[in-house]
């Protein structure tokens, strides 16, 4: 695999990640409800080589700002939000690949806005407790055949099926539809070296 940081990551050395090259196989993330019983196998196997931690890696005071001892880098909350995840998620799926020797390997992605019921219920393979995706701290109110609430807070409002889907598209089209129009109210504030994190009232990591 040609991702430096991959290799990085591995030997335990840091080294300036370069793009790969474009002639890369192309790689295409599949719907976690689609996926066939051998894309399932490499799945768990990578998370099962993988399993560690690392959610927060650049949240919640874990690093200072470079020249600014008394602030922290904080991914949330502001426009870095956006590009650090998907760079987050990008080196994750290298790694992924690289731990099953396979370099066109890609996370599923879960496609909770389709009304198909396997859209808008979890995806049955997390709920299998003999597999790496279980998470035995996962609230059991989301597992199936429970449908996803897109608005949860804690509290399971019990709505019927045709009530729910209304309920979850209409928070989809306030969240990304009307407020994706403006990229700070979608996005964030800016963030910059120097600025203390906020809490403004962006779409992007409220709701879902």
């Amino acid at each position: 695999m040609p991702d430096i940081f991959v290799e990085s990551w591995i030997l335990g050395t840091v080294r300036d990640f370069k793009l790969s090259p474009q002639s890369s196989p192309l790689c295409v993330r599949p719907a976690a409800h689609l996926f066939d019983a051998n894309y399932l196998a490499k799945y768990t196997k990578a998370i099962e080589l993988i399993r560690a931690n690392v959610h927060c890696a650049y949240c919640h005071s874990a690093y200072e700002q470079i020249g600014f001892p008394d602030l922290e880098i904080q991914v949330h909350n502001s426009w870095l939000f956006l590009p650090w995840h998907r760079f987050y998620l990008y080196f994750y799926e290298r790694i992924l690949g690289k731990l099953i020797d396979n370099e066109t390997f890609t996370l599923p992605f879960w496609n909770w806005g389709a009304r198909a019921l396997e859209g808008i219920q979890m995806p049955s393979i997390y709920i299998k407790k003999s597999s790496s995706l279980y998470d035995k701290l996962r609230i059991a109110w989301h597992h199936p055949s429970a449908l996803v609430d897109l608005d949860f807070n804690r509290d399971d409002p019990g709505l019927p099926y045709e009530q729910q889907v209304d309920r979850n598209l209409k928070i989809m089209y306030h969240q990304v539809i009307s407020r994706g129009k403006m990229s700070f109210l979608f996005m964030g504030s800016p963030y910059c070296a120097g600025d203390k994190t906020t809490d403004d009232d962006r779409s992007l990591e409220k709701v879902p």
